[in-house]
């Protein structure tokens, strides 16, 4: 999932509101996260296995990415889809070091959610087929200093609950040297009547006006 500056922005916009409101939902553009090294299984059974492959540490929250490895894939498209739909199933949080629990819901779940919760995890990106599929997670505002845990499930694929602690250290490392390329602008303004418009040929049928 991806935010646009320009989709999203409006004349007399505060440029520091849509910075924030696009940084609640994803990580800073201009920014490249630092990545805390290791790579833990979170949950397994003998044919699925579900792997926290990386965290990224940014000024504004941490992005985690989490794989699922089949041991034999399925090459039927229905397969495929239906197994997609399961992953799509995982149920996906986070303790912070002040008591703080965060939780992704996942797709078609019930429940309310919380309307202006001061952490949001949301679905960030995803995809995959064959015997891979890949989930990224981006937990905002960076939390307070100390351990996070992650923590999932997906009783759909029989995964049972699992969990792995990111420590303060090596958060507070990865925070420090995350690197913040160049300030953040919004995107230029764009005349939505000309936005992505396609010219005709310049000779043809095409270019002929209507009738």
């Amino acid at each position: 999932m991806h935010f646009s500056s320009m989709a999203l922005a409006s004349d007399g916009d505060d440029p520091a509101e849509l910075q924030a409101h696009l940084t609640r939902y994803q990580p800073p553009e201009n920014e490249v996260g630092a990545e805390i090294g290791g790579v833990h299984v979170l949950s397994r059974t003998e044919d699925v296995a579900l792997v926290l492959a990386g965290a990224r540490v940014h000024s504004t929250g941490i992005e985690l990415e989490l794989e699922l490895r089949l041991r034999v894939a399925g090459h039927d498209g229905t397969r495929h889809r239906d197994f997609w739909e399961a992953v799509e199933q995982t149920w996906v949080g986070v303790a912070l070091a002040d008591g703080t629990r965060v939780v992704a819901r996942p797709a078609r779940s019930f429940g309310r959610r919380p309307g202006e919760a001061t952490y949001v995890l949301s679905q960030s990106g995803g995809g995959g087929g064959g015997r891979s599929y890949r989930q990224t997670f981006w937990l905002s505002p960076a939390p307070p200093a100390g351990d996070l845990v992650v923590v999932v499930a997906n009783p759909e694929l029989g995964l049972p609950e699992g969990r792995h602690t990111l420590p303060t250290a090596a958060l507070a490392e990865a925070a420090a040297t995350a690197l913040v390329l160049w300030p953040w602008e919004p995107d230029p303004p764009v005349d939505p009547d000309d936005a992505g418009r396609p010219s005709p040929p310049p000779s043809g049928w095409f270019a002929e006006p209507p009738a």
